[in-house]
């Protein structure tokens, strides 16, 4: 298609096109100016670029009007002959994430869970949206990688996220839709000041731009260079962190902590990443770095976030998601099935090798266990030490006992004749554990 007669914002997008190896589009639908002008410079592209182009709106519930929105949507999509799938989602965790934040989780997932292998999804996002998030990203000191700003396009669930639109400004779309004669949805909490982005769009940016006409656009550009920093330095995070990690990828040595607090911070926040644990704000990876560096040496510091928790112990650090507080409630065992621990740990059947229950058990302290034949039983409390277990593991181990003699710790360790039976009767003692357990 020749360029001959499109509007400014149309040969942006056919540039894009033509760039792109994908044709299969998906574009986000709010109904607000932005998306409903894409919506019909895409549809207005389809047919003479060949590609595909479907719809997804995202209905949050959380305006009464919301269902008129959809409508609105539908109205639009079936017009331009484009499909349109609504989707309504639930937004949870407000007091946590914030309204916001918690909104945009929520239609987030609802848009990984319906793009196709390979499929692009299309955002409205333009240059006046890049530099209100680099302002927001910047005041909350997110540290280098934030500053970075918005890509223009990334891998995203199945397929791809793309934002065709990042370096044009928005008085460029109004102008396209008033030429267009495009009718739009007018979000009210869009004018809503006590949030932040509304607070920066009404208040701060216009305040900027009357005293320095250029700030919108030296702010997205501040962006885009932060971006191109950020491929440096990520490779210099990536090869700190191979050098710190353990062979187990969920501990890292502490050894990372002697490195300058930015730097330090990036590795953790990358370990983190890679482990695929929520993201920590700013002030718990601050959090992290203090208490893990400055914790004496017989201490176990631990810090939370929603989603995720790092401890420290001997010379290490652990990460993970919140173990589940699951006490181990005494129970008789008869060994000829397996048993189900609260938290859905397997211990494994011994059929024919106890004509008595077992008890299982949790521990109470001056537990001791005979390892070996013919050694003395030695305190389980100073094998936890000497093993290395870590304390927050401690407490979820099974005892399991026959009258007064500790057969079993766990799976760690076993009475040295309760061992000898079950090599002689070819039972192997493991407990099996569920996916995304302690």
């Amino acid at each position: 298609m020749s360029q001959w007669g499109m509007s400014p914002l149309q040969q942006t997008f056919a540039k894009f096109i033509a760039q792109s190896a994908q044709r299969q589009f998906v574009l986000a639908l709010s109904g607000g100016i932005d998306s409903r002008t894409l919506l019909h410079v895409a549809a207005s592209l389809r047919d003479g670029l060949g590609f595909s182009l479907r719809a997804i709106h995202i209905d949050h519930r959380l305006q009464p009007d919301s269902p008129r929105w959809a409508e609105c949507c539908r109205r639009w999509c079936e017009a331009l002959a484009v499909s349109l799938d609504v989707a309504c989602v639930e937004v949870t965790r407000i007091s946590e994430l914030g309204l916001e934040a918690a909104a945009r989780s929520a239609r987030n997932d609802a848009f990984a869970t319906r793009l196709g292998d390979d499929e692009v999804l299309l955002t409205a996002h333009h240059r006046d949206d890049q530099a209100e998030t680099f302002l927001l990203r910047a005041l909350r000191s997110p540290g280098y990688d934030g500053l970075a700003g918005m890509r223009p396009r990334r891998r995203f669930a199945r397929g791809w996220l793309a934002r065709p639109w990042l370096d044009v400004p928005r008085a460029a779309i109004r102008a396209e839709a008033v030429a267009a004669q495009l009718d739009w949805i007018e979000d009210p909490s869009n004018a809503d000041t006590a949030h932040d982005r509304n607070f920066l769009r009404h208040q701060i940016l216009p305040r900027l731009t009357q005293r320095w006409p250029q700030a919108v656009a030296a702010l997205a550009t501040s962006a885009e260079r932060a971006a191109d920093l950020l491929v440096l330095a990520e490779a210099e995070v990536q090869r700190l962190l191979a050098r710190h990690r353990d062979v187990d990828p969920g501990v890292l040595n502490i050894g990372v902590l002697d490195l300058d607090a930015g730097t330090a911070i990036a590795v953790l926040k990358a370990w983190l990443r890679d482990l695929a644990l929520p993201a920590a704000p700013p002030s718990a990876l601050r959090e992290m770095w203090r208490q893990m560096r400055d914790a004496r040496a017989d201490r176990v510091p631990e810090v939370c976030w929603p989603g995720g928790v790092m401890y420290r112990y001997r010379e290490r650090l652990f990460a993970r998601r919140p173990l589940a507080m699951t006490t181990v409630v005494e129970q008789a065992w008869s060994t000829s099935a397996p048993f189900v621990l609260a938290d859905a740990r397997v211990l494994p059947a011994l059929a024919g090798l106890f004509d008595e229950p077992l008890r299982v058990a949790a521990r109470r302290g001056g537990e001791k266990i005979r390892l070996h034949a013919t050694a003395s039983r030695r305190p389980v409390r100073l094998l936890l030490q000497e093993y290395g277990v870590p304390p927050w593991q401690r407490a979820a181990l099974p005892y399991v006992w026959q009258g007064d003699r500790l057969l079993a710790v766990g799976d760690l360790f076993l009475d040295a004749a309760f061992a000898a039976q079950l090599q002689a009767a070819g039972h192997v003692w493991r407990i099996e554990t569920p996916p995304h357990s302690g």
